[in-house]
């Protein structure tokens, strides 16, 4: 998808540029023809530095859980910082939730009436529906989960002024991923060790690709909204736990025994069903993930 006409001279502030979402979903974007200022807080991969040779793409430093200026002219925010593993559990709660306060603010300020949020299926919490949806129940959220939903009233709060799409995204797949559920199978596959798995029967979609979500952010900017509305993303064509499980095994040629476990923990699965329906998400297939992400994490 190539961005054509207007949208594409237009500039596009996205936060977390060095983390792992940001740092993928930036070289996507450029290469859709969107222009770029990606903006980190320690330091830049080394990796994203040939990027800064592009004409559509420029980096800077600063840290947005303070006050921040910006003298270029921006259209659209793309917020994609977060932090995953903080000192203390409070700083979830203080640093996120500043930040996306601070991002309203400069906004604002300077005339920016486009913000996409990366938020979290976390802000659910403890599922206990067979699907879930924009309007699954919140029950014993953790302090992550709280910190994204605070950052979506922040935003709600601003509809007068700013409109905001919060993505809740599952898990998620790409170059460098490390925390989901998925992406831990893979570890252990490729390690041949032995792989626990629960409720092996039950139907599983809760995963994503970054490459789907750039493609989906990409689509997001070349739309009119003027909501503070919030969508649960997820992929297509589910697959069974344990079908999905002796997938992996294959794609890594892996000697990995799998192991069904007992538990009472729900499962569930996320409709993407208003994602389709009013913003054109295109929900890739559990398949087609695993593959590409089966590529991805091999050694070289």
């Amino acid at each position: 998808m190539k961005l054509e006409g207007q949208l594409s001279s237009k500039l596009v502030l996205l936060t977390g540029v060095s983390g792992f979402v940001g740092s993928n979903i930036v070289v996507d974007l450029v290469q859709n023809g969107v222009k770029v200022l990606g903006v980190y807080r320690t330091a830049l991969p080394d990796f994203l530095r040939d990027l800064a040779d592009n004409d559509r793409c420029r980096f800077i430093r600063a840290d947005l859980t303070e006050r921040f200026e910006i003298p270029d002219t921006i259209d659209v925010i793309v917020h994609a910082a977060a932090q995953v593993r903080p000192a203390r559990v409070s700083d979830h709660l203080e640093n996120s939730v500043a930040t996306t306060k601070n991002l309203v603010e400069y906004a604002r300020q300077a005339g920016v009436r486009k913000i996409v949020y990366f938020s979290s299926l976390s802000v659910c919490g403890e599922v206990r529906t067979s699907v879930v949806d924009e309007s699954t129940e919140r029950i014993n959220v953790s302090e992550y989960g709280l910190s994204k939903y605070l950052s979506e009233l922040v935003l709600k709060e601003a509809v007068d002024e700013i409109a905001s799409i919060s993505m809740r995204l599952p898990g998620i797949l790409g170059k460098g991923a490390h925390g989901s559920w998925l992406s831990k199978v893979f570890r252990k596959a490729l390690r041949d060790e032995t792989i626990e798995i629960f409720n092996p029967d039950a139907l599983f979609n809760n995963a994503v690709h970054l490459r789907g979500i750039a493609r989906f952010v990409v689509s997001l900017l070349e739309q009119e909204w003027t909501c503070a509305d919030v969508v649960t993303l997820g992929c297509k064509d589910p697959m069974t736990v344990g079908e999905l499980t002796e997938m992996i095994v294959d794609l890594c040629n892996s000697s990995s025994e799998i192991v069904v476990k007992q538990t009472v923990t729900n499962s569930f699965v996320v409709s993407y069903e208003k994602s389709v329906r009013v913003y054109r998400y295109l929900p890739s297939s559990l398949r087609d993930i695993l593959r590409i992400y089966a590529r991805e994490c091999k050694p070289a």
